[in-house]
């Protein structure tokens, strides 16, 4: 593959980016950008990827990085750009490695208005930054992996080392190694080990068993032959930290269904917890590493929800973490990449941590995080002092605001120390191009969507002619009326209800894990969902706090609601509503309540366990209403958020007020979505918008001569006609555009009884498609060709000539993908939303419309010259 094609290079303004597509015809299609300039980062800037952290600039195609949300995503644009007339920043952020950035580049911030108070979240460029300003963590908490590790996974593979061969064999989901290897005399000898658990659930006790092994624990190994061979892991602990050693070998018995063996040293105040079985070793070894400095987080730890990365950096610092006498908390290693892998992990769920390197006396490089303590789980911490720190500080409690951070509403502000412009002028900066999310892990940074604003690029000669903050305040209006128009009956039914019932059911398990450890801590750390479930439930101050206090020992948090209630309530309610899924959980929560209280029959009159169950039953109303009430909220403000995904109904709502049909082509396939809807296309002139990943959107335009650019199209338009029909009568494709059968899916050209032979199939994915996924690249060929329109004014006069050339290579096009299920056009996306036909008609009714004027929104020329300010490329998504 040509890592140059893959490379969008945004070009001075006086040249055009083109690029290919079946749909073009006979005419040139450029990507014209948007009206913001791309933000971007200096060489040295470190990026996580799978592969470790590495340099911006070091970063590859294909490369898989962590996004803002916590999943793996494919790198496909490497952006290296002059850094031109705009300024590098050096910006220091409290416990933030020194962030190297353009001017330009927008961060997502509070201001500090008051002694404790501040502004609401906003929009501010690096060079508007100063002192009272606290910049957004990101904060991740949904989980997009398996619930289970499945062995065979990473054993298949594993048949035979040096000296051994490896079968498996599987008896009611454990699984036993047999080796066979040569003994000493030159025979060969057999030896089977025990059976183990397949299956290893990744839960919170898990996680936590984890961090402990991270932190004290190691792969016990023999070497046979010059063979080295697996025998097993074990974690140590000091003998006085009882609940360790407890939780050590309750859990590990549970993982792996064998029982431990327990050292106790006579010459050290130390005792060893020993796990034998060579698979248990060679999974730990493989998975995460051999040897303290051969240790390193495995990929699907990233794709965690809060609570379990919160469960994993408990084990972390019960075992190889310090509390000091003044209640900091640290943890030390001389594993550096290590360190920075932990301290990505932790920001990525919103957690305040720093990481610092020196040598130690040693000559050792040891790296060192500090947690604050605001956020993590304090009370699963075990360990043990001979004074009362630890009392202390599980009963720390978040005052409300701190000089350096500040937690509000759960998401984590960082203070600005200071920003410099620096004294670097490198000639370029770097940004990426990420798969579906569009955004990579560099310190927390947040850009805004340029949805709007590429549309309004393309629509409106007012906009254009704004600066920056009148076009974010246009926006802003635009977002805000979009919000007013939806209610929660209507929240609840968009996309079949996964709008509302996947953030409702995270909201369940975040209130209930709030309240939970309110109540252990005996009434201390609220958080703004538990004041209200409070509000709601506990009238009698002790009495009430005594009775829940029961129902939380009645009712354990992982056993009861985890493990049971939840799990059945929403697989009954799978194809219902959220009002049907409240009422699902409240009854299951009921009857097990009921069935707990039954053992103590006799022991409680009826009256007192009827008083009981009515407290639970108000308490997990109160949760449940309050979980619907929040995600409807976040719902209505990510409407006015920038930085998130548009959806079918916020297209639908522009499409109609602007009265212009919107097209959407995917930058990887260069073809249209086919199951984007359908349902805004009234045969209107038209705007081409091409979606890049995540949040970045650009205008498509076709190349006029003179190097000026058309951003609008009538219906009747030769390349509207060809997307309206390949989208809308594919039937009609043999006949009026027998060139884009090859490109119709499979099942489609089946139903349509359209045939393609071999040959052509081989020419349309020529070069064209990896064949282990399926995924678009791009080839050498097609690059040679786009140089050929990365022209200045000056040499650039007869474009449908050159468009001829182009299109003589058209049967080697690359054939669609078809979008992921996750794209913010796809009606088959989660974050797509589907508004219901028989409510549709009266959404898309005038008396709807956007609350904005006809004068705001007087749009200009269908064409209009290249040269109007705007970079190619425009604005990315990073945090």
């Amino acid at each position: 593959m040509s890592s140059e094609l893959a490379t969008l290079t945004i070009l001075p303004v006086n040249k055009t980016v083109v690029f290919y597509s079946p749909i073009e015809g006979k005419d040139v299609l450029v990507r014209t950008g948007t009206i913001a300039e791309g933000s971007c980062f200096l060489a040295g800037t470190r990026v996580y990827t799978q592969d470790g952290v590495k340099n911006i600039e070091e970063v590859e195609i294909n490369d898989e990085v962590i996004t803002h949300e916590g999943n793996i995503k494919k790198v496909l644009q490497l952006h290296k750009n002059p850094l031109g007339d705009r300024r590098v920043h050096d910006l220091d952020v409290y416990k933030t490695p020194t962030i190297h950035v353009t001017n330009n580049h927008r961060f997502m911030a509070i201001q500090k208005t008051g002694k404790q108070q501040f502004s609401e979240p906003k929009w501010i460029k690096t060079e508007d930054l100063d002192k009272s300003c606290y910049i957004m963590v990101p904060k991740k908490n949904g989980s997009s992996m398996s619930t289970k590790l499945d062995l065979m996974d990473y054993l298949s593979t594993r048949t035979r080392s040096a000296t051994c061969e490896y079968k498996y064999t599987e008896i009611d989901d454990k699984i036993r190694c047999e080796t066979s290897s040569p003994d000493c005399s030159g025979g060969v000898g057999d030896k089977n080990s025990r059976f183990i658990n397949r299956y290893w659930n990744i839960d919170n006790d898990f996680c936590e068993f984890l961090g402990m092994w991270y932190g004290d624990g190691c792969v016990l190994t023999r070497t046979r032959l010059h063979d080295t061979i697996q025998k097993g892991i074990s974690i140590c602990s000091c003998r006085e930290n009882k609940s360790l050693i407890d939780f050590v070998v309750k859990t590990g018995r549970d993982l792996f269904g064998i029982d431990p063996t327990i050292y106790e040293s006579k010459n050290q105040n130390l005792v060893t917890i020993t796990f034998n079985s060579t698979i248990v070793g060679y999974i730990f070894e493989k998975v995460f590493g051999k040897g303290f400095a051969g240790k390193t987080l495995p990929s699907f730890i990233y794709n965690l929800n809060g609570q379990l990365i919160k469960s994993f950096i408990s084990g972390l610092i019960s075992t190889d973490g310090c509390v000091d006498t003044g209640l900091n908390v640290s943890v030390t290693m001389t594993n550096p990449k290590l360190i920075e892998e932990i301290y990505h992990l932790c920001r990525s769920v919103g957690l305040g941590v720093s990481a610092s390197y020196r040598n130690s006396q040693s000559g050792k490089l040891t790296g060192y995080i500090r947690f604050l303590k605001d956020g993590l789980n304090l009370e699963k911490i075990k360990k043990v002092y001979t004074d009362e720190r630890m009392k202390h500080l599980i009963a720390y409690e978040y005052s409300g605001y701190v000089n350096n951070y500040a937690y509000i509403d759960g998401i984590l502000y960082m203070r600005v120390i200071d920003n410099n412009i620096s004294t670097d002028k490198p000639e370029y900066v770097y940004t990426l191009g990420i798969e579906d999310d569009h955004s990579y892990a560099v310190e927390g940074l947040i850009v805004e969507n340029c949805f709007f604003h590429a549309l309004l690029h393309a629509y409106s000669k007012d906009y254009v002619s704004m600066n920056a903050g009148g076009r974010m305040k246009f926006v802003k209006r635009l977002r805000s009326s979009i919000a007013r128009k939806i209610d929660k009956g209507r929240w609840e039914s968009l996309s079949n209800g996964l709008i509302a019932k996947i953030p409702f059911q995270e909201n369940v398990n975040t209130i209930l894990s709030d309240f939970y450890r309110y109540i252990a801590r005996g009434g201390s750390g609220r958080t703004k969902s538990v004041r209200k479930i409070i509000r709601e439930v506990i009238k009698d101050p002790k009495g009430d706090t005594e009775a829940y206090k029961l129902v939380s020992e009645m009712v354990p948090l992982e056993k009861g609601f985890e493990k049971n209630i939840l799990p059945s309530s929403y697989e009954k309610c799978n194809e219902e509503g959220i009002t049907a899924c409240k009422k699902t959980v409240v009854d299951y929560a009921t009857r097990y309540y009921k069935k707990e209280f039954s053992k103590l029959e006799g022991q409680l009159k009826e009256e007192r366990i009827q008083y009981y169950i009515n407290k639970l039953k108000l308490f997990v109303t109160a949760v449940v209403d309050e979980a619907e009430n929040s995600a409807y909220n976040e719902y209505i403000e990510s409407l006015h958020d920038a930085s998130m995904e548009v959806d079918s109904y916020t297209i639908g709502l522009i499409s109609e007020k602007f009265n212009r049909d919107i097209y959407f082509i995917d930058a990887r396939t260069r073809m249209p979505y086919r199951d984007a809807s359908h349902e805004n296309i009234r045969k209107r002139k038209s705007i081409i918008v091409m979606w890049t990943g995540g949040c970045h959107y650009e205008i498509v335009g076709r190349l006029l001569a003179g190097n000026r650019i058309q951003r609008e199209f009538e219906f009747k338009d030769s390349i509207i006609q060809r997307i309206h029909t390949y989208l809308c009568r594919p039937e009609k494709i043999p006949d009026k555009y027998p060139n884009l059968i090859p490109y119709l899916p499979k099942d489609l050209r089946k139903k349509l009884k359209i045939d393609v032979s071999d040959s052509e199939e081989d020419r349309r994915s020529d070069r064209s498609y990896r064949s282990d996924d399926g995924k678009y690249v791009s080839s050498d060929e097609d690059f040679e060709n786009s140089s050929a329109y990365e022209r200045s004014d000056s040499e650039y006069d007869e474009p449908q000539r050159e468009s001829q050339k182009h299109h003589q290579k058209e049967s080697k096009r690359p054939v669609p993908k078809s979008p992921t299920l996750n794209s913010p056009m796809s009606d088959n996306s989660e974050p797509s939303i589907t508004v219901p036909k028989e409510k549709e008609s009266k959404t898309m009714d005038r008396k709807h419309e956007v609350e904005l004027s006809d004068a705001e929104l007087s749009h200009e020329d269908s064409s209009v010259p290249i040269d109007d300010g705007s970079d190619i490329g425009g604005s990315l998504l990073i945090r």
